[in-house]
């Protein structure tokens, strides 16, 4: 019971983090929304774009973490829950990596 309590425990911190790089990003989405100086344009974009992609690398490492907890699962569902846990992890993933920019 301690295992999957510890292997639970792990999973909200990961969770938390992401959410929290998440919120992040969003608010550099919209503060660059706000910039309207042609040559602040392509810093904040840029700025954006590099946080995109250390949120991206973040949920790669986290995705190997919760892997190895899979194979350590200590019931059938903390194993669900873990699997759950990646899939929306991977989806997110694949979201952030699309293509997001529109030209203004």
């Amino acid at each position: 019971m301690s295992v999957a309590y510890g292997q639970l425990e792990l999973l909200s911190i990961t969770l938390s983090i992401v959410t929290s790089d998440l919120l992040a990003l969003a608010n550099m989405l919209t503060v660059e929304e706000l910039v309207t100086q042609e040559s602040n344009i392509k810093r904040a974009r840029a700025r954006v774009d590099k946080y995109r992609a250390y949120v991206v690398r973040g949920l790669s490492n986290r995705l190997k973490t919760l892997e190895n907890f899979l194979t350590k699962a200590a019931d059938a569902e903390t194993g669900r829950l873990l699997l759950d846990s990646r899939d929306a992890l991977k989806e997110i993933g694949t979201f952030l990596e699309r293509p997001a920019y529109l030209p203004r």
